[in-house]
Formats: C-alpha cells, structure tokens, sequence
C-alpha cells in the first residue's frame, strides 16, 4: 500500500513524526507496519511502530536516526510529499483492555512509538485507569514527545523521566526496583508494557519481577 508523506514533525535533533496518508487500516494499538523504500536505490524493508492510536484519523511512525542506520537516517530526512509503501499492521505488542485498572509503560528511546499509540488509545477511549510513563534516555534533547507528555499529566497520569548520560533537574540514572516501588503503589496490580534496546528491556522486567509484579502481565517490545 502507498503513502504519501503528509508532514514531518521534528521531535528532536534526531528524531521525527511522520504523518501519513494513503488507505485506511485497522490496527491494534503497539502494532507495526513494514516500510519499504529506496535510500539508495535498491529497495529495502524495516519495521516501525505507529506512533499514534488507532482511533485518530491518521498514520504516525516515529523514526530515530541511528550513526550505524541506513534507513532511519533516510526517513528522518524525507521531505513532505514523499512516497513510500507499507505493510501490515504486524505485531502482538498489543495494549490489552479489562485486565487491569492501572497500565504502566516502560520505555527507552524510540521504544516511546508503541507506547504512545496505547497511551492515546487510552485517552480516546477515555478509560477509567490508572497510566503511568516511566520513559528513560540518554540526553535531555533526545525526549521524544517531551511536551506532550508534561501536558497529558496529571489527575491518573503519572509521568517519570530519567537521562542516563545528562545531569538535569530531574532523576538521572536507571530505573530501579526502589524507584519503582517508591512511585507505584502495589507493582502486583499493574499490567506493564516495556519497549526498548533487549538490555534495558530484560533490566526492567527483572526489576519488575523482583518487585513481585506478575509474570504473564509483563508485555515486551524489543528494539535494536
């Protein structure tokens, strides 16, 4: 299916919004699509999360550049009126509705996409629980969606950010099993949902785990 490159929102120095249009498709939100275009020519496919809930009228991916990437330097420099082929949705990273009244998403870098799409989710269905963000990166510039996420919190949204390479106003370093017990009252009653680089990601569900949170309401994402 083709796509037409809408708008290019620039989050950070290194990342982008993509907005979409092109033909309808239903999707779960935390699901991906696969892209694929010509950097250089040859046609080449990779996979990326829509950044937005399914219930908004468009399609958002959210790309990072990467020093080693070959793709994501490309799509982060892509100009408005561009094209490029999509397939899917993919993917069984997937927010899960009813089995609990407190969400808490764990990401790290772009790993923020699929968390996003089920953070809107929530707020379009306007669901009655409980949502906490705890999102770490590197560098205070690399906060991917940094304003709208001080705005979303608030009454039932809870929102923790960490740098782990940046000294700042706010909390530096990992997270841990102290941070999390501190911030969330009983780690047995959310569902989790963890997005980010395998390390991290296998680091939060340890932490969670210790803490006594439930082993099948552990859902993850890896990205490299």
């Amino acid at each position: 299916m083709k796509y037409v490159v809408q708008k290019v929102i620039r989050e950070t120095p290194s990342a982008v919004t993509l907005v979409l249009t092109g033909p309808k498709v239903d999707f779960l939100p935390g699901q991906f699509m696969m892209v694929t275009c010509s950097p250089k020519g040859e046609p080449v496919k990779r996979a990326f999360s829509l950044a937005a809930s399914p219930l908004r009228k468009q399609l958002e991916l959210c790309i990072k550049a990467t020093p080693e990437g070959f793709v994501s330097p490309y799509l982060c420099s892509i100009k408005e009126g561009s094209e490029f082929d999509l397939m899917g949705p993919y993917g069984r990273f997937t927010f899960i509705e009813g089995v609990s009244n407190h969400a808490v998403f764990i990401g790290a870098g772009s790993g923020i996409a699929p968390l996003r799409s089920m953070m809107q989710y929530i707020e379009d269905k306007k669901l009655d629980i409980n949502v906490d963000l705890f999102y770490s990166n590197k560098k205070e510039e690399d906060i991917i969606y940094k304003e709208e996420f001080e705005k979303w919190q608030g009454h039932k949204r809870g929102l923790f950010l960490t740098l782990t390479q940046d000294k700042w106003d706010g909390k530096t370093g990992r997270f841990d099993l102290a941070f999390f017990k501190e911030n969330i009252p009983d780690l047995t009653k959310p569902i989790y949902y963890l997005c980010g680089p395998l390390e991290f990601v296998k680091s939060m569900r340890e932490q969670l785990l210790e803490g006594g949170a439930k082993k099948d309401w552990i859902k993850m994402e890896v990205y490299e």
